[in-house]
């Protein structure tokens, strides 16, 4: 029979451990990007009566699986008030939504989780 102490110290040991391995499990279950897309904001304009930015980002994007490339334009209207991380935010998540919409009208499947983004 183990002792409390004893006990309590096994139990630490395996708590370290199982801590030291998180990350490392985390890390193996992201999957690498199979798609990817290098985008620029081409045009800012206003809407003042609507304190609304219009967005226009225009980009390329490339699948190195079938050796294909494309242009890439998405254009928002995002509320003046949103903060810059925000914006980026719905700017990524739109050129990713986008960028698999393309492959997909290609017959190629990529989910936008796969597709990364480098916003200049």
């Amino acid at each position: 029979m183990f002792s409390l102490s004893a006990l309590s110290r096994r139990a630490f040991v395996v708590a370290t451990a199982l801590v030291a391995v998180a990350p490392h499990a985390a890390i193996a279950k992201k999957k690498s990007p199979r798609a990817f897309v290098a985008a620029r904001v081409a045009d800012i304009g206003v809407l003042p009566e609507a304190a609304v930015f219009a967005w226009a980002v225009e980009g390329q994007l490339v699948y190195p699986d079938s050796a294909s490339a494309d242009d890439v334009a998405v254009s928002f209207g995002i509320e003046a008030n949103t903060t810059a991380g925000q914006v980026r935010a719905r700017i990524v998540s739109g050129l990713k939504n986008r960028a698999a919409d393309i492959l997909a009208s290609q017959g190629l499947t990529v989910s936008a989780d796969h597709i990364a983004v480098i916003l200049l």
